[in-house]
């Protein structure tokens, strides 16, 4: 008689080979994926930082510094005729903006527009006429007319240009109260356009 037959084993080691890669390709393809939809969603912040690396950056842009006025009677009437033209032309705020430094602390420039907004001046967008320029050493004198009126301005010479000085009663009525009780005052006294002095308003019997 013959040996039993043993019974036949067989060989899975390939199978296991083959789920193994298997395994291993699906994590390579989920990390991947992972990578992926982070890139996504930093594209923009490393997209910004690679301009920034690749752009060097640029300094910002500087104004110009302004070439000083000449300090001669011309050049004093040339700046006094613009200025007056700010005023009587109603850009208050431009105006403003060419006073001397000391002047500008009596009113902000926003105070200062918006005591134009609640008084209009009685004689806008009339022009003064300048009629002669005096000047000693930083200071100037200037002589305008307007309609029949004459006056006198007072211009500084500060930074390398000439300022508007408004009269000291003036910045003392700037520093005395708030716009509103400025413009009150102005309107009792009749200086508004359109308002009433207090001295001509009737006082009604009791």
């Amino acid at each position: 008689m013959g040996h039993p037959q043993q019974p036949h084993r067989r060989d899975y080691t390939p199978v296991w080979i083959l789920a193994g890669t298997i395994v291993l390709m699906g994590l390579a393809v989920m990390a991947t994926l992972v990578v992926l939809d982070q890139s996504r969603n930093t594209g923009g912040g490393t997209a910004a930082v690679a301009e920034q690396l690749d752009s060097p950056e640029q300094p910002e842009a500087q104004e110009p510094p302004q070439e000083e006025q000449g300090r001669d009677e011309a050049t004093v009437k040339q700046v006094a005729q613009a200025a007056f033209d700010l005023y009587s032309s109603g850009q208050y705020g431009q105006f403003w903006d060419v006073w001397s430094s000391q002047a500008q602390a009596s009113i902000s420039r926003d105070g200062y527009v918006r005591l134009f907004e609640l008084c209009k001046p009685i004689a806008e967008n009339i022009r003064f006429t300048i009629q002669s320029v005096a000047i000693t050493g930083v200071s100037a004198k200037v002589q305008a007319n307007r309609l029949i009126g004459a006056f006198t301005f007072d211009f500084v010479y500060e930074g390398g240009r000439w300022r508007y000085v408004p009269a000291a009663d003036q910045q003392q009525e700037y520093q005395s109260g708030t716009v509103e009780q400025v413009v009150e005052a102005r309107k009792a006294k009749g200086t508004c356009a359109g308002s009433t002095p207090s001295f001509m308003v009737p006082t009604p019997t009791r």
